[in-house]
C-alpha cells in the first residue's frame, strides 16, 4: 500500500534481539515503511525466504552477531 505517492517497500529485519526489531520496526513505521517482516536469526530467515509463496523484501536489515546462524552466515547462504 502507497501513501501520498510513496512506493510500497518490503523490509526484512532479522535481529535476536527483540528490543532492536522493536526499535527498527518503529523508525520504518516512521518514515512510511509497514511491510515489514521479522527473524531472529540467519537460520530463521533462510527459512522464511524460502517458504513457498513467500514475497522477497525489497531491503534486509541484518545484525551480523547472532546464535543459530549470523549475518554473515546469512549473507553467504543467500548469495549461493
Amino acid at each position: 500500500m502507497t501513501h501520498r505517492g510513496a512506493v510500497s517497500i518490503r523490509v526484512l529485519v532479522i535481529d535476536d534481539q527483540r528490543t532492536m526489531r522493536d526499535i527498527i520496526r518503529h523508525l520504518l513505521g516512521q518514515v512510511g515503511i509497514h511491510d515489514i517482516e521479522e527473524a531472529e536469526n540467519g537460520e530463521e530467515a533462510v527459512d522464511l525466504i524460502c517458504r513457498p509463496g513467500f514475497v522477497q523484501p525489497d531491503i534486509i536489515i541484518c545484525d551480523l552477531h547472532m546464535k543459530k546462524m549470523d549475518g554473515m552466515e546469512f549473507c553467504n547462504k543467500m548469495r549461493l
